[in-house]
């Protein structure tokens, strides 16, 4: 049977269009083909469509790799469309060439096919909602932290909260919390009980965090105002 959230993309109008959503300095992970367990990180610099695509790596890439990062090498490349779309992309393509100055860069081949795995059975919706987040510390009665920020975009089943710099917060995946979210400014924020799946880890001074509802733990009330901050969102953009 055909599994529905892979789509494998091959037309180079969908190829370009795909790529397209991945925003600059987004992280990819790079593995050689011919090398097991060896992967790198990298960032998206962009692409030039039929001809290459651009990644930016740390130096520290080139210790203990100077025999893989090489012309030719065959290399599958993934990374992670955030926003509505919520999917994983992946390619295989070679190394065309490699610049050590002034920066540390790659030049990949751009692909003729590659592979997209929707993440989330349904699409997120963009939106710029207030709210806060609530974590009980481990081991520490009474002890809470709460970190403030803006949801970025949102679904009945969860949504994606951006923070201020909080690095302790990337130790708590699989965490229960507590999101509060401002629906307007005359009403009681909602609370709802809560899990973090994901972690996009800090860039520019931002934490990025994928949140799932609690839903069997929401009460009806609150998931039907969800429902309708999602109904809203859809008609807004539909006009």
């Amino acid at each position: 049977m055909t599994n529905k959230r892979v789509q494998q993309i091959s037309q180079p109008e969908q190829i370009n269009h795909t790529l397209g959503l991945l925003k600059a300095d987004s992280q990819i992970d790079i593995e050689f083909a011919f090398f097991s367990n060896e992967r790198l990180k990298g960032r998206v610099v962009g692409s030039q469509p039929g001809k290459y695509f651009l990644l930016a790596l740390p130096k520290a890439a080139f210790s203990g790799h100077e025999n893989m990062l090489v012309e030719g090498q065959t290399v599958v490349i993934r990374a992670i469309i955030e926003g509505d779309t919520g999917a994983c992309i992946a390619f295989k393509v070679q190394i065309q060439s490699v610049s050590l100055a002034p920066y540390y860069l790659l030049f990949l081949q751009y692909p003729k096919k590659l592979e997209m795995i929707h993440l989330r059975q349904q699409t997120r919706l963009s939106t710029l909602i207030p709210a806060s987040l609530t974590l009980q510390q481990r081991g520490e009665e009474g002890h809470t932290q709460v970190l403030t920020g803006m949801i970025h975009d949102i679904s009945t089943t969860g949504c994606r909260f951006k923070a201020d710099n909080q690095t302790s917060m990337l130790n708590h995946l699989d965490r229960t919390v507590e999101i509060d979210i401002s629906v307007d400014s005359q009403s009681v924020p909602l609370k709802l009980p809560a899990k973090i799946t994901n972690s996009n880890g800090v860039r520019s001074g931002t934490l990025s965090l994928g949140i799932e509802f609690a839903q069997a733990q929401m009460a009806q009330e609150n998931q039907q105002i969800i429902a309708r901050i999602v109904q809203n969102r859809v008609l807004s953009q539909a006009s």
